[in-house]
C-alpha cells in the first residue's frame, strides 16, 4: 500500500490479496483440518467406517498420534526460554532487571505461557502458529496486556513469501468471523 492509494485503491489492494492467499492455501486449510483430527483420535474417514459397520467390523483406532505431539509438546514447556534484558552499561544494572522483572510479570497476568502452548501445539498439527498482542481495556481502564492465541484458519498470508516462519512476508491477513455488534464496538462509525 503506497502513501498516494486512495480509500477505494486500499481496499482493492487489500481483496486481491485476500483472494490470492485463500485460493493459495485452500489445499492447505484441507490438509490442516484433517490434521487436527488425528490427535483427537478421529483417524477413519466416513467412508471407511461406514464400510466397517457394513461389514460388522469393530472400528478400532490406536491413537499414536497424540501421545507423540503431547510428548514434544511437553518438552517445549519445560525447556522453554525465558525472555532476559541484559545491561549495556553498569549502569544499566538497575535498569534492565526492573525490566525483567515487569516482563516476567507481564508473562504471568497475561498468562502467555498456556497460550504460547496452545501456538506451539497449533505449529506441532497444521505447521502454522499465530498470536496476537494488545493492550486490552475490556475489564481495566488502564489496560492489560495479553498476547492470545489465533485459530490458524483466520490467517492468511503473502503468497510471494518463502522463508521459513513467513520472515519475507510483506502483508498477512486475518479473516475473522463477527457478528454486527461486534464490528460495531470495534468500528463505531
Amino acid at each position: 500500500i503506497d502513501a498516494t492509494d486512495n480509500d477505494e485503491d486500499i481496499v482493492a489492494k487489500v481483496n486481491k490479496w485476500y483472494k490470492e492467499a485463500k485460493d493459495a492455501s485452500a489445499q492447505w486449510h484441507e490438509e490442516s483440518k484433517e490434521s487436527y483430527n488425528f490427535p483427537a483420535g478421529h483417524q477413519w474417514s466416513e467412508s471407511d467406517i461406514t464400510k466397517l459397520t457394513v461389514e460388522k467390523r469393530p472400528v478400532i483406532t490406536f491413537n499414536w498420534i497424540a501421545p507423540m505431539i503431547d510428548a514434544v509438546l511437553g518438552v517445549e514447556i519445560d525447556q522453554r526460554n525465558e525472555i532476559k534484558f541484559q545491561p549495556r552499561e553498569i549502569n544499566d544494572t538497575a535498569l534492565t532487571d526492573a525490566i525483567n522483572e515487569v516482563v516476567k510479570y507481564l508473562r504471568d497476568l497475561a498468562f502467555i505461557d498456556a497460550e504460547e502452548a496452545q501456538i506451539f501445539e497449533d505449529v506441532l498439527i497444521s505447521g502454522m502458529g499465530w498470536s496476537e498482542s494488545k493492550i486490552d481495556y475490556s475489564d481495566d481502564l488502564d489496560g492489560v496486556f495479553k498476547q492470545e492465541r489465533v485459530d490458524p484458519f483466520e490467517m492468511y498470508w503473502d503468497t510471494a513469501s518463502r522463508k521459513r516462519n513467513l520472515i519475507d512476508r510483506r502483508w498477512q491477513i486475518r479473516a475473522k468471523k463477527m457478528t454486527l455488534d461486534e464490528i460495531k464496538e470495534i468500528w463505531p462509525d
